[in-house]
């Protein structure tokens, strides 16, 4: 909605020097976006394209608080695999290695996680986040991204289920298809 101001610091140590943050952001780190004033402040990383996903990535939680506040929301009242998902797969597009290499080892085990269990702390949401938003991009279109952003009040399950036409149980069904043609 308006300029967006990014500090960027020469080095991590540098940048675990900000005071742009109440503490000091931790080692394994890449940048953050402060919520209200939007400011994004990161390091350069040691490769330019790892400079350009982090940029990528909080620039996209940028564009989330300024999304959520035009309908009077808080992008970062969303659950982690939402918000982190979301902002890993604007940034790093539908298909990452890495991301798949964790799908096709929670497949083989048995253990992808339904939408419920997204919440739950032992499902990474960088990785199962992005997985879950390519997934509905790719079968509902990219601007599914937006939608639950802008759609008002309830959970972002209940959202997903309001947007897609679908409950959970087959969202979360058919996701787990879907990665487990990928994983053959």
């Amino acid at each position: 909605n308006g300029r967006q101001v990014l500090v960027l610091y020469e080095s991590h140590p540098h940048f675990a020097q900000t005071n742009l943050a109440a503490g000091s952001p931790g080692e394994g780190v890449g940048g953050f976006t402060e919520r209200a004033k939007r400011r994004i402040a990161m390091p350069f990383a040691a490769g330019l394209g790892e400079t350009d996903h982090i940029l990528g990535h909080e620039i996209a939680h940028a564009f989330q608080i300024d999304i959520a506040k035009r309908v009077k929301q808080d992008a970062f009242a969303l659950p982690g695999w939402c918000i982190e998902g979301m902002a890993e797969f604007l940034s790093l597009g539908p298909v990452n290695a890495h991301t798949a290499m964790w799908l096709r080892d929670a497949a083989l085990h048995h253990a992808l996680p339904s939408l419920e269990q997204l919440d739950d702390p032992r499902f990474f949401p960088y990785r199962y986040g992005q997985a879950l938003w390519s997934y509905l991009a790719i079968r509902f279109g990219d601007d599914i991204v937006s939608r639950v952003l802008r759609t008002k009040g309830r959970r972002v399950v209940a959202r997903l289920e309001q947007i897609t036409g679908l409950d959970r149980d087959t969202v979360t069904r058919d996701w787990h298809a879907s990665i487990r043609v990928q994983a053959k």
